[in-house]
């Protein structure tokens, strides 16, 4: 392909990517240096990077950026090659911008964290993806202390807070003193325990862990401690959908359609939870609740301020009796993802590579476009590849062919496949193979009488 740019236009288009968005990930021990999705960002987006690598492989531009170009089709194809693809990685570190109990944020690639410990509320968004704010909080404890029933807002018991960096490990924790009226014959208030509740947060994941640890001060029966979120109707998040994973099966679930509370879940093991909005709109944020112990989930209850809208969602675990000293502690896994893969999202978040997010991708024809570009390009090179070098990605088009060999990929996907596919055959200058012309084939099938992808224009 002929270079048909002007030096200084093709030098403009360059320069952002060489200068302003070029930057080092790591993968999988690997180090690459490849382009961020904005100018400072921490994310580094697959499909991004292939789509610029074309531009960096063009004779011209390959002379001054050869390093680079390498550089980003290697972070191409680690990231389809992963075990499983995900939409971005990340590098850098986490930052605490705010060590203020009462106004705590802390930062890392995935997501933003802020709020007020001293009243145990969190917001939590993602970075880089679509808008959609979570608060953390909104926590009971219940209990039986002699023959009085207790329920206490942990939020308003808070007595101690901190903010603690250990490495590339942030913990917010906040204590609350619980108390609450006991007795067997005349009724008496007295402390009953220590409700410690901890936000670990790591620079490597999107995931957020909630550790709950209740401490007894004296004998109790029938303890439940809940972890809970709030105002989910308010931050963008939709929540006009669930869905629960329960004994291997998952199960569709609506809020209510009137103001109320409902049960979705009682007396059964809860594995996973995912609440977003109405169709799970394929690019709208989701919140995943991953309990450690699903059996220690006692019930699931969603209240709804408006019609069909949920508002505060509460797991309760228990209950238990324990004596003096003896501690209950609950674990569990928050995130916010993207799309509408919650089936891949809830197991990914059991096998979590580190600087990864967690955002399912099919196969990516984008990757594949790349390189077939650079093994076309390459005639055109001052220096050409070596013989080493280019059966490493004639190797790469072999494993991405057969990846991308699924009925149901996705128009891009296959428009993409497909220019790959005309380019290997130009670079052969041979006939096109037969899975190549299925290929073109495939995608001209899709086209409207205007040459327009259907999909493209019902868009």
């Amino acid at each position: 392909m002929r270079n048909l740019l002007q030096d200084t236009d093709r030098d403009r288009m360059v320069a952002p990517l060489a200068f302003t968005l070029a930057g080092e990930v790591q993968l999988r021990g690997e180090t690459f240096r490849a382009l961020a999705e904005a100018e400072g960002a921490a994310l580094f987006g697959g499909e991004g990077n292939a789509r610029a690598v074309e531009l960096l492989m063009l004779p011209g531009v390959r002379e001054q950026h050869a390093a680079l170009g390498d550089s980003v089709l290697d972070f191409v194809m680690a990231m389809a090659d992963a075990p499983r693809p995900c939409r971005r990685a990340a590098s850098g570190g986490i930052e605490v911008v705010g060590e203020d109990p009462r106004d705590v944020e802390v930062r890392t690639p995935f997501y933003r964290i802020w709020g007020d410990l001293t009243h145990g509320t969190l917001h939590h968004e993602r970075r880089g993806g679509p808008r959609g704010v979570v608060r953390h909080g909104g926590n009971l404890v219940e209990f039986r202390m002699g023959r009085f029933r207790n329920c206490v807002d942990v939020e308003d018991a808070i007595v101690e807070t901190a903010v603690e960096r250990d490495g590339d490990t942030v913990r917010l924790r906040h204590v609350s003193l619980i108390s609450g009226e006991g007795g067997l014959i005349a009724k008496r208030k007295a402390e009953a325990g220590r409700l410690e509740v901890t936000y670990e947060l790591r620079a490597g994941s999107p995931v957020i862990e909630v550790i709950t640890s209740f401490t007894a001060s004296r004998a109790l029966s029938r303890l439940r401690v809940t972890t809970a979120l709030d105002a989910l109707d308010e931050g963008g998040l939709g929540a006009t959908a669930g869905r629960l994973l329960e004994g291997g099966s998952w199960r569709d679930i609506a809020p209510s359609p009137l103001p109320g509370t409902t049960k979705w879940a009682d007396g059964t093991p809860v594995d996973h939870l995912a609440i977003g909005a109405a169709d799970w709109p394929a690019h709208g944020p989701v919140l995943h609740v991953r309990p450690d112990e699903p059996g220690r989930v006692m019930s699931v209850t969603a209240e709804a301020r408006r019609a069909g809208a949920l508002h505060w969602l509460v797991l309760r675990h228990g209950p238990v009796e324990l004596k003096a000293g003896e501690t209950l502690t609950v674990r569990e896994r928050r995130l916010l993802a993207q799309g509408n893969g919650v089936g891949p999202i809830a197991s990914a978040m059991d096998v979590a590579a580190a600087g990864l997010d967690l955002d399912p991708v099919p196969a990516s024809g984008a990757a594949l476009h790349a390189v077939a570009a650079a093994l076309l390009f390459d005639v055109g090179w001052q220096e050409r590849m070596s013989d080493a070098r280019r059966a490493a990605l004639l190797a790469f088009v072999e494993r991405q062919l057969a990846r991308l060999d699924v009925p149901d990929i996705a128009d891009l996907d296959l428009a993409d496949a497909a220019v790959a596919a005309d380019a290997l055959r130009r670079l052969r200058g041979t006939a096109a193979e037969p899975r190549h012309t299925a290929l073109v084939t495939q995608l001209a099938d899709r086209l409207d009488g205007g040459g327009v992808l259907r999909g493209a224009r019902e868009a």
